[in-house]
């Protein structure tokens, strides 16, 4: 007669598959904070263990390179940066709409995750394909993006604009300001509430800026 039934049995196959579940999402999470503290280049394995908290011949269970662990964590983070803009950016509503929620959304991402834009921007100067190969998945709102400028144009309700005008004016003049936290929190003494405060206060005036540069 056996020890164990069959649902002991699964039941402890379960409680596994969950603690290898949990066990991934542990290194994932300390992976993000470790790489985006340091970059790819200064980050060694033993770090990424100690993080999480597991041995590193665990680590390399998981992910048996740096660079696959490190891939997984950067295509997250430009998932994180462009996905929920890009849904916005290729739906239908007005382009003047658009801006107001994207530099809203932009603004409150950073704000949560204000390393974000400093590690991007960073392993994009190393990594341009690894970025170029997550971003090209997004083409498609770009297009509509391209087709709501030409017709706005064409109507004579805009000046010529390109998609990489646009984007440029739209990513530069929200994001900057975050790559430039340190800084800014030094030349004019703010410390992080005061920092919030003016982005917060630059955030209602920024939306009709960048709408002005598209008028004829």
């Amino acid at each position: 007669m056996p020890i164990f039934n069959h649902s002991f049995k699964v039941n402890i196959l379960i409680f596994y598959l969950n603690h290898l579940d949990n066990t991934e999402k542990k290194i994932l999470t300390a992976a993000t904070t470790v790489f985006r503290k340091r970059g790819f280049s200064a980050t060694r394995m033993e770090e990424l263990a100690k993080e999480a908290d597991v041995n590193k011949a665990l680590l390399n269970y998981y992910y048996r390179s740096k660079e696959k662990l490190f891939q997984k964590v950067f295509q997250a983070a430009i998932r994180e940066f462009f996905k929920k803009v890009m849904k916005l950016l290729g739906s239908d509503l007005p382009l003047d709409m658009k801006v107001y929620k994207a530099v809203d959304l932009y603004t409150r991402m950073l704000l949560e995750n204000p390393d974000l834009p400093i590690f991007i921007m960073s392993e994009i100067r190393e990594f341009p394909s690894q970025f170029t190969d997550t971003f090209m998945l997004s083409r498609k709102p770009l297009k509509k993006l391209e087709q709501q400028l030409q017709e706005a144009y064409s109507q004579n309700f805009i000046r010529k604009t390109s998609v990489y005008t646009f984007l440029m004016n739209l990513l530069g003049l929200t994001v900057f300001p975050f790559i430039a936290e340190p800084l800014a929190k030094n030349l004019f003494q703010l410390d992080r509430d005061s920092f919030e405060k003016e982005i917060l206060a630059r955030k209602k005036i920024l939306p009709g800026m960048i709408i002005q540069t598209l008028k004829p």
